[in-house]
C-alpha cells in the first residue's frame, strides 16, 4: 500500500466535506508529536453538526488534532482533543473512549472521517442528557431549608388531610410511643429503687456511724436477777445458819467435861 498516497487523498477528502472547520495546524506540534508530521485540526461540533434540527442545544466545544503516523492507515493515528469548552473530565474521558473504540474498529481502513462522526455522535447524545446543577453547598442548604419551610407554611394553611390510611398509620405509631413511655417510665421507677437501696456493707458502715456518734449515758442498763434466785439464797442461808438446839447441846457437853 501506498501509505503517503492514501494519506493525501484522504486529507483532500476531508478538505471538500469539511471546509472551513478543517485546516492544517501552522507552528509546532503538539507535545509528543513529532515536528516532521503535518498536523490537521477539525472543530467540533462542525458547522454541518450545528445545522441539523436533531443535534440539540449545546455549549460543548472541542478541536480534534490528528497527524498520519508512517504506516497509516494499517497502524493508528496520532489523535488529541484540544481547546475543550463545555466538558467535565469524565465527558472527555468517555468521548476519547468512543475514539479509541473507532480506532481500533477501523485499522486498515481511512478513519478521520468516521472518527468526527462518532465524536458528533457523542455530543448530541451527550447535549440531550438533562444536565445536573452544582450548587454550593451552602447555596444548596438554603434552597432545602427554604423548601422545607414552605412545606411547612403550605401544610398549617391547608391542614393535615386525614384518611382511613394514614389515621391506622398515626394510630400504630401512637401506641408505639405510649408502649415506650410506659416502659422508659418503669425503667426510671426501677433504678430509682435500687439507687435508694443500701448494699450490706453500706448499711453495716451506717450503723457503726450512729453508734460512734452516740452518748453513752444515752444507754441504761438495768440488770434483773432471774426469777427464784433470790428464794433460793435465802434457802441456802437458813440451812447454813447454826440451830439454837445445836448451839444448847455443845454448851451442855462443855460443862460435863468441867
Amino acid at each position: 500500500m501506498d501509505y503517503k498516497a492514501e494519506q493525501e487523498m484522504e486529507v483532500e477528502a476531508l478538505e471538500s466535506i469539511l471546509m472551513d472547520d478543517f485546516a492544517e495546524v501552522d507552528g509546532p506540534s503538539p507535545s509528543g508529536w513529532s515536528d516532521s508530521v503535518k498536523c490537521y485540526r477539525i472543530g467540533l461540533p462542525t458547522g454541518e453538526a450545528e445545522s441539523a434540527p436533531e443535534s440539540g442545544a449545546s455549549n460543548m466545544q472541542f478541536d480534534l488534532l490528528f497527524a498520519h503516523t508512517p504506516s497509516y492507515p494499517d497502524e493508528a493515528p496520532l489523535i488529541k482533543l484540544s481547546n475543550v469548552q463545555g466538558m467535565s473530565n469524565d465527558d472527555i474521558q468517555s468521548l476519547q473512549k468512543v475514539i479509541d473504540e473507532q480506532i481500533q474498529e477501523n485499522m486498515g481502513m481511512s478513519m478521520i472521517y468516521t472518527i468526527v462522526s462518532a465524536a458528533q455522535e457523542w455530543m448530541q447524545d451527550r447535549a440531550s442528557i438533562p444536565q445536573e446543577v452544582v450548587l454550593d453547598p451552602a447555596e444548596a442548604k438554603k434552597r432545602a431549608i427554604e423548601a422545607e419551610e414552605a412545606r411547612l407554611a403550605a401544610q398549617r394553611a391547608h391542614g393535615t388531610q386525614v384518611s382511613p390510611e394514614t389515621f391506622v398509620t398515626w394510630r400504630k405509631q401512637f401506641d408505639i410511643e405510649m408502649v415506650l413511655q410506659k416502659t422508659s417510665l418503669a425503667e426510671q421507677q426501677q433504678a430509682a429503687e435500687k439507687k435508694g437501696r443500701l448494699t450490706g456493707k453500706q448499711f453495716f458502715q451506717s450503723q457503726e456511724a450512729q453508734v460512734e456518734e452516740s452518748d453513752p449515758s444515752d444507754f441504761e442498763f438495768e440488770y434483773e436477777e432471774p426469777e427464784g434466785k433470790q428464794a433460793l439464797l435465802e434457802s441456802d442461808e437458813e440451812e447454813l445458819s447454826p440451830d439454837e438446839d445445836d448451839e444448847s447441846d455443845e454448851e451442855d457437853m462443855l460443862a460435863a467435861l468441867g
